[in-house]
């Protein structure tokens, strides 16, 4: 397992304030798709000129976060998809963790970062979890069949729907404290 194993997708909403920070944190020779809910086609230009490892698409219109990470998602040719909030920023060895993960947990379907991130947990085992938070989902795609977020959610408590169906169909979900990746949450 490698780097071009995995594509970021990132969605954002007129987030140019935040989104070279989030960049500049991935990897450069790791794919990123960022999916635009504007009609801003200039936010496409300055960031694919940013960074040759950027791929943006401007969907004209804000349809939401559901379906702008699900067209991200349907973008995906590797084996694993790292669904990114704008305001995040990945921390050393991140990807590292996140494939090391996948690696010893192959059945998983999906993969969270430490939670709580600023009170950091004591305990650093990997654990299967109910929910994980939607700034930093790292999917397992082949076990999606191109069916992510619902979108009859526009933003907010999509990650906790997909999760929770994620958890219906017996996948499973884990949360590895290893992982950090700082979220503004705004």
């Amino acid at each position: 397992m490698g780097l071009s194993d995995i594509t970021v997708v990132i969605v954002t909403f007129k987030s140019e304030h935040k989104i070279f920070s989030c960049i500049d944190s991935i990897p450069n020779n790791l794919k990123i798709i960022i999916v635009e809910n504007s009609s801003d086609k200039n936010f496409k230009d300055r960031v694919e000129k940013y960074r040759s490892n950027v791929e943006c698409f401007v969907l004209n219109n804000n349809y939401g976060y559901a379906y702008a990470n699900n067209f991200g998602l349907s973008k995906v040719k590797s084996k694993f998809g790292l669904v990114l909030n704008p305001d995040t920023r990945l921390t050393k060895n991140s990807i590292d963790k996140f494939l090391n993960t996948a690696s010893n947990y192959k059945n998983f379907w999906l993969v969270g970062p430490d939670q709580n991130f600023e009170k950091s947990l004591s305990n650093d085992d990997i654990r299967e979890a109910k929910t994980i938070k939607g700034y930093a989902m790292f999917f397992n795609i082949e076990k999606f069949n191109n069916i992510f977020f619902d979108e009859n959610f526009f933003l907010y408590f999509e990650e906790m729907d997909l999760c929770k169906r994620v958890k219906k169909k017996g996948g499973k979900i884990y949360l590895d404290p290893t992982i950090k990746v700082r979220h503004t949450g705004a």
